[in-house]
């Protein structure tokens, strides 16, 4: 069945009673509608809804799950839910070679282990460049929350070297971007960046910010603690990407200011936002894909009556055809024969011949 797929971007530490509302109250509505109304098929791809964070895909597999929804599905394909929370960083996929042996070089000057380091990467030459990658699992006998503690001790490992290397000019800024952030801005940015308006318009984007948060950041209370900051990314996130996105490509992306204890009103309202957006998105998206299936249809049957017009001698061929069409068989029907033979005449005149 054909179906609208939406990936739901979040923070996973935040947005958790907004998602959770939607599950319960707005996708089945959606999937209703959805089958109902267009003989569609809808699901969405919650990375975060586990509740074993060692279950929670990586990066790479997030990444493929956002483009599987942008190739395949009918309608939109994300929904980007962006709160409070600008959540942990990711360690990087891939390190090419020498980048982390410079910093295995800095973490031994300045006292780390380098040890944690090795043990969650490992040397692969077969990558171009070569690179140390990311492993998904470790390599000897251990535990899973000794592996998840290894894991975090190294993203703060990496953390603390990465901005030693920065601020000491051994490592360019920008190129130090991948290793501060959140699976919530590279999410964001796979989505939107670098994609076609016509993709953009495919996506929607909710974000949520508490009135003291707005007050506070009014007032210019915060002080700037450098660009790896978490509350300084997020708010570059809120603040600059999706209102560039917004100024740029027309992104749809819509801004909500509620009160301390208001999470439960919140959900509620963005349920009901969620559900007429999507449903809009959805209902103008199908009617336009089944207008363009329509339109490939009606020009392959005028090709099949034109070439099916010159089909002029009967031939002892269209019996096997005729029978193979009459049998239960899941073989395929073969037609053999050399260039400019008559083999597409032939088949036209085969199908025209069907009733439907």
């Amino acid at each position: 069945m054909a179906c609208v797929k939406v990936y739901l971007c979040s923070s996973p530490e935040d947005s958790v009673v907004e998602r959770k509302f939607l599950r319960a109250n707005v996708f089945p509505k959606l999937r209703d509608h959805c089958r109902r109304t267009h003989g569609v098929d809808f699901r969405v791809i919650d990375p975060y809804e586990g509740m074993d964070s060692g279950s929670w895909p990586r990066q790479k597999v997030r990444l493929q799950l956002i483009e599987e929804c942008r190739v395949n599905s009918l309608g939109p394909f994300f929904v980007g839910l962006v709160g409070e929370e600008y959540g942990a960083a990711c360690l990087p996929e891939q390190v090419e070679l020498s980048e982390f042996l410079m910093l295995l070089q800095v973490c031994q000057q300045i006292g780390f282990r380098c040890g944690i380091l090795e043990d969650c990467y490992r040397r692969d030459e077969n990558t171009v460049p070569p690179s140390f990658c990311l492993l998904s699992q470790p390599e000897q006998s251990m535990e899973d929350s000794d592996w998840h503690d290894v894991l975090a001790k190294g993203r703060k490992i990496l953390h603390d070297v990465v901005t030693h290397c920065v601020l000491e000019g051994d490592i360019h800024p920008e190129k130090a971007q991948k290793y501060f952030r959140s699976s919530l801005e590279n999410d964001l940015h796979f989505a939107l960046e670098g994609r076609s308006p016509a993709d953009i318009k495919r996506c929607l984007c909710y974000v949520n910010k508490t009135a003291k948060e707005a007050d506070h950041n009014n007032k210019g209370n915060e002080s700037h603690v450098g660009f790896q900051s978490p509350s300084v990314r997020l708010r570059q996130l809120r603040d600059d990407f999706l209102p560039n996105m917004v100024r740029t490509h027309r992104a749809l992306v819509y801004t909500t200011t509620t009160e301390y204890d208001g999470q439960q009103s919140y959900a509620e309202d963005l349920g009901h936002q969620v559900y007429s957006d999507l449903r809009k998105l959805i209902d103008r998206c199908v009617v336009r894909e089944k207008d363009q299936t329509h339109d490939l249809l009606s020009q392959q049957r005028d090709l099949c009556h034109i070439f099916s017009c010159r089909y002029k001698i009967e031939r002892e061929e269209v019996r096997h055809v005729r029978a193979y069409l009459e049998q239960n068989t899941k073989h395929p029907f073969i037609l053999i024969g050399g260039p400019c033979t008559g083999k597409s005449v032939f088949l036209a005149h085969c199908a025209n011949q069907v009733s439907v």
